[in-house]
């Protein structure tokens, strides 16, 4: 059984892995990417006979997206019992910035886009507004993810990064 819920949240308020760690344990807690966080992993144990799998998803509705694309359903295909192999991958493409995109170093980050064919058939992305975790406009207007590794900086229009096109488009 896998219980998702959303509404973790991060600091004093957080009540939530206290009461998994009195049901359970937690097995990661955090990771390193924008939006997204706060996301928890654990296991219900409490008077079961069997652990029952817990992810928690941040509140953010952005942030439960991005969770759910690169956590939850990764995790559902490993758990439905199919070869490793056979575990579809997220469609990735390299695209040209058409904008200046701002990323601080020292977490992934997951920003909303709008990427297209130009003239020569090459991909270009523009950034889809504000990156605020809690607009959802920008991700009804976005196809993909622009995908920005952990260590890197800015980067400015011309400069080639990868996008996720969204699985629904």
């Amino acid at each position: 059984m896998l219980i998702s819920t959303a509404g973790v949240s991060v600091g004093d308020y957080d009540f939530l892995t206290t009461v998994i760690e009195e049901l359970g344990q937690i097995n990661h807690y955090k990771v390193a990417m924008k939006p997204g966080k706060p996301f928890v992993f654990g296991e219900l144990t409490a008077g079961l006979e069997v652990p029952v799998l817990y992810f928690g998803l941040p509140g953010n509705p952005l942030s439960s997206v991005v969770g759910s694309l690169q956590f939850i359903i990764p995790a559902l295909w490993r758990l439905s019992g199919i070869n490793e192999a056979d575990i579809p991958q997220p469609l990735t493409l390299t695209a040209s910035l058409a904008n200046d995109v701002r990323k601080s170093p020292g977490r992934a980050d997951f920003q909303r886009g709008v990427f297209s064919q130009n003239t020569a058939g090459e991909y270009v992305v523009t950034t889809a507004g504000k990156q605020d975790s809690h607009r959802i406009k920008q991700l009804s207007l976005a196809n993909c993810l622009i995908v920005l590794p952990k260590d890197s900086g800015s980067l400015v229009a011309g400069d080639k990064v990868t996008i996720q096109p969204f699985p629904w488009y």
